[in-house]
C-alpha cells in the first residue's frame, strides 16, 4: 500500500477482528495516511518487545534480540527488495526504547549509510514526503526540491 487521501474512502479492509468494517461513504478530504510497513525477519514478524504504556523492554524476549542483533540487515533487505522492485517508500518506524540504546541508535545509522549510498534514495520526513506527493517532481529536481527545507538543525 502507497500513501494516500483518504477522501474517496478507505482503501482497505477495516475490520482488526473487532467487526468494524470501513463503511462505502467513508471519506476524509485532505487526510494523508503514511502506512507503517511490518519488516519480517527469520519468517517471523518483529514484535515490538515493549511493555505497553512505559516502553520498556520485556525481559528475555526473543524478538527483541533479533531485531537488536540484525536491524542493520533487516533494513537493507527492505531496501533493496523496494529499491530493485517498484521502488515504493520504505519507513523506518521505531520507538523511543528502542532509540535509547546505542547499538540499536548505530544500525539505524549504517542503515541510513547504506540508503543514502544509492543514487535517486532520500530521507525525508512525512512532511517532505507528503509535499512531493501533491507536487511530485522527478529524480532530476530533488536536489531543488529538497533544498526548501531547513535540515541544519
Amino acid at each position: 500500500m502507497w500513501f494516500a487521501t483518504l477522501e474517496k474512502g478507505v482503501p482497505y479492509n477495516c475490520d482488526l477482528g473487532g467487526g468494524s468494517e470501513c463503511l462505502p461513504n467513508e471519506s476524509y478530504p485532505g487526510f494523508w495516511e503514511v502506512p507503517l510497513y511490518t519488516t519480517v525477519e527469520h519468517e517471523n514478524l518483529m514484535d515490538y518487545c515493549t511493555v505497553e504504556g512505559d516502553g520498556s523492554k520485556v525481559a528475555g524476549c526473543s524478538a527483541y534480540e533479533v531485531l537488536k542483533k540484525s536491524l542493520d540487515e533487516v533494513l537493507k533487505k527492505s531496501l533493496d527488495e523496494a529499491y530493485d522492485s517498484n521502488r515504493g517508500p520504505v519507513t523506518v518506524g521505531t520507538h523511543k526504547a528502542y532509540m535509547k540504546d546505542s547499538e540499536f541508535s548505530a544500525d539505524v545509522g549504517k542503515f541510513l549509510d547504506y540508503a543514502l549510498s544509492k543514487p535517486d534514495v532520500w530521507v525525508v520526513t512525512h512532511q517532505q514526503l507528503l509535499d512531493w506527493m501533491e507536487a511530485p517532481v522527478p529524480a532530476s529536481q530533488m536536489k531543488s526540491f529538497m533544498a526548501q527545507y531547513d535540515c541544519s538543525t
